[in-house]
């Protein structure tokens, strides 16, 4: 709906909640226009809602504690002056009081007298964003030589493909992008693994400013070292915090112009994707290779973004990712107990599969139908400076492809492993400039396109076909 100003969306509003069948729950700022129009209806305002919550925050937190009430013990009347300033300067904002209460409590520890307190408190902005704004403020607080490692974890959490867990933000911090290409499968014990994490815990609580936190989850014994990712995870305080980082002018000013590098934080995801799944190591259960398959996927998403914007390939890494998997495969396939014929993950690569297709069944599998190898992968992440990388160096061809074509996969795509709930939905595509890159490599759009079953076409369609039948579909 596009509206002209305010009395066209009240008029909207007035006349849909005039019919019999329609209630309206309206929610507006607090505009002349909206107050005069909907004043015989009920109404509340957040700050009466949130203004009794505020104080019983102030006092379960701050005036409940055992050191403040030592503090103004000779003093008593400051008790609940200082108390009564944070409510008055809350504007009603719940965020504002936790946050400064927080700052508050931090005084305490570090033996701040009640007078230190009450100047504090005057020092902070009522504003929570904005350059002069309390988010400003914290980060300022974070020691200089602290500040660049805080802006790389800011952009992990901001560039992540979903979840990011507290083991690979520790890997995230590792200057040194090769370095998974040295270490070894199952390079770190339970021991290390609960050790990276605690540290990572303390490093994002001292170089975030309490503006990412961690939600941690009881320790257990796992089955498998794959359960660690999930043991904590780094998130945003709050939505206002995501897009108060996001500006690229707020941290220039927070690290000063020209002494922070240009960061690529698709690299370092990247790397510690691969850093994981070699630390993790030999997965043990059905589980543990989903969280290998979806380590992978984005490998593939982060070096596709990576290429995209520094115009490189990370060909060495891609394709140490392919020889580490496979060889996790290796590992898990004997671990397996169903390891009789036509079982799930038992013998794919003799029906000439790539690990990447590990979700099928075998009976689901036509021989040379799938994946046969990683560039059939490749094609679909649009990595086409490792696609072009295979074609000019590494001498690939065509025509040695078994089963479904390359061209297929780049115009054809498909609901990818709806089964996995992390992936349910994607519909994969490629970008038209790996299309046009395949067919000047001598792809052939008429070839028959013996790949996945697509219901009502019969199976030896054209790839031309096939994608005229997607395209219709």
């Amino acid at each position: 709906m596009i509206a002209k100003g305010h009395d066209e969306i009240e008029d909207l509003f007035k006349r849909a909640a005039a019919l019999p069948n329609i209630k309206l729950c309206l929610s507006s700022r607090p505009l002349s226009v909206f107050r005069d129009a909907f004043e015989v209806h009920p109404r509340i305002r957040l700050e009466e809602l949130t203004a009794q919550n505020i104080s019983i925050h102030v006092n379960d937190r701050l005036g409940n504690n055992d050191q403040y009430f030592r503090l103004t013990r000779d003093q008593p009347h400051l008790r609940s002056i200082l108390m009564e300033d944070i409510i008055n300067k809350a504007s009603d904002v719940f965020l504002w009081v936790r946050l400064v209460v927080d700052i508050l409590l931090r005084g305490l520890q570090a033996r701040h007298r009640i007078q230190d307190l009450q100047e504090k408190l005057k020092s902070i902005p009522s504003e929570l964003g904005g350059r002069y704004g309390l988010y400003m403020r914290m980060l300022k607080d974070i020691p200089r030589q602290n500040r660049q490692q805080g802006y790389r974890l800011f952009q992990a959490v901001l560039g992540a493909r979903g979840k990011i867990g507290l083991l690979f933000l520790s890997f995230v911090k590792e200057e040194d992008t090769e370095l998974p290409l040295r270490i070894p499968i199952n390079s770190l014990s339970d021991e290390e693994i609960q050790s990276r994490i605690q540290a990572m815990e303390g490093r994002v609580m001292s170089r975030c400013a309490g503006l990412l936190e961690v939600v941690t989850k009881p320790s257990r014994d796992y089955a498998s070292k794959y359960g660690y990712q999930a043991l904590g995870e780094a998130k945003f305080l709050h939505q206002t915090v995501k897009g108060f980082t996001t500006h690229p002018e707020n941290w220039e000013i927070l690290l000063q112009a020209g002494l922070r590098p240009a960061l690529n934080v698709n690299i370092y995801l990247m790397s510690a994707c691969l850093s994981q799944l070699k630390a993790l190591g030999t997965p043990r259960q059905k589980w543990d290779f989903e969280c290998v398959f979806m380590l992978s996927e984005d490998l593939i998403h982060y070096a596709a973004q990576v290429e995209s914007t520094t115009g490189h390939s990370h060909t060495k890494l891609l394709d140490h990712l392919d020889q580490t998997v496979w060889e996790l495969w290796r590992q898990y396939e004997p671990a397996n107990e169903n390891s009789k014929p036509g079982n799930r993950d038992v013998g794919l690569r003799e029906h000439g599969c790539h690990w990447a297709m590990q979700e099928l069944e075998i009976d689901q599998i036509k021989y040379g139908a799938w994946r046969t190898d990683f560039m059939a992968f490749a094609v679909e992440g649009n990595l086409i400076l490792y696609l072009k990388d295979k074609f000019d160096y590494a001498g690939y061809r065509l025509k040695y492809k078994r089963g479904r074509p390359l061209l297929s996969y780049a115009v054809v795509p498909y609901k990818f492993l709806a089964d996995i709930q992390y992936l349910a939905g994607t519909n994969r595509q490629a970008d038209s400039c790996v299309t046009e890159l395949l067919l000047s490599h001598g792809a052939n759009p008429n070839k028959a396109d013996n790949g996945d079953q697509v219901q009502h076409v019969r199976d030896g369609t054209g790839i031309w076909e096939r994608s005229l039948f997607w395209a219709f579909e």
